[in-house]
């Protein structure tokens, strides 16, 4: 199992214990908006934010990957081509070793 996903699943398990036990309503305020709710949804609402926040910095690099593989194909596939069509080299007998 992928290492990555062992911890992503341990952090959510934690953070899902963390606000089962602390379900007291709360009241986040951001300049003059405030909104109340219990710190379960709020503190699930937070990770979601960050999960999607990570997710969507790591498209340009995927991106960035996908194009240079395609990039490596297209040009493996062309020297494949070319070599198919070239002829074999010609062979050269060794010299004997005295």
């Amino acid at each position: 199992m992928n290492i990555s996903l062992v911890f992503s699943l341990l952090v959510a398990l934690v953070a899902v214990v963390f606000a089962v036990q602390n379900a007291q309503p709360v009241r986040v305020t951001v300049f003059s908006w405030y909104f109340e709710s219990y710190l379960v949804v709020i503190l699930l609402l937070s990770f979601a934010a960050g999960v999607l926040a990570a997710l969507l910095a790591s498209i340009p690099g995927r991106v960035r990957k996908n194009s240079e593989l395609r990039e490596y194909r297209r040009r493996e596939g062309q020297a494949q081509k070319q070599a198919a069509k070239s002829p074999p080299p010609p062979h050269q007998p060794t010299p004997p070793t005295p």
